[in-house]
C-alpha cells in the first residue's frame, strides 16, 4: 500500500500492524489498519460508510458519539483515541 504522503509511506511499508488515522474537518474519517481489533474500535465510534481491506472510511455523527457516551465510555477516552 503506498499513501499519498511521503513522509508516512515509511509506516505502511516498515510495519507489519500499522495504523493510521485521519479526521478532516467536515468529520470524515479515513483509517487505515489491518487489525481486527482496531477495526472493531472504528465501528464502536463512528458510523462506517465503507470498508474495504484495511481502509475504512466512516464519519462521526451526534449519534454516533452519543451511542458511545450512553455505552459508558467517557468523552476523554473518544478524544485520546483520536490523539
Amino acid at each position: 500500500m503506498k499513501c499519498l504522503f511521503e513522509d508516512v509511506n515509511h509506516i505502511f511499508e516498515n510495519q507489519d500492524n500499522y495504523k493510521f488515522l485521519i479526521v478532516e474537518s467536515n468529520f470524515k474519517v479515513y483509517a487505515y489498519t489491518n487489525s481486527p481489533l482496531e477495526q472493531k474500535i472504528i465501528e464502536f465510534l463512528f458510523e462506517v460508510e465503507y470498508t474495504f481491506p484495511n481502509f475504512i472510511v466512516a464519519h462521526v455523527t451526534r449519534s454516533s458519539i452519543r451511542k458511545v457516551l450512553k455505552r459508558g465510555v467517557h468523552h476523554q477516552k473518544v478524544f485520546q483515541y483520536f490523539k
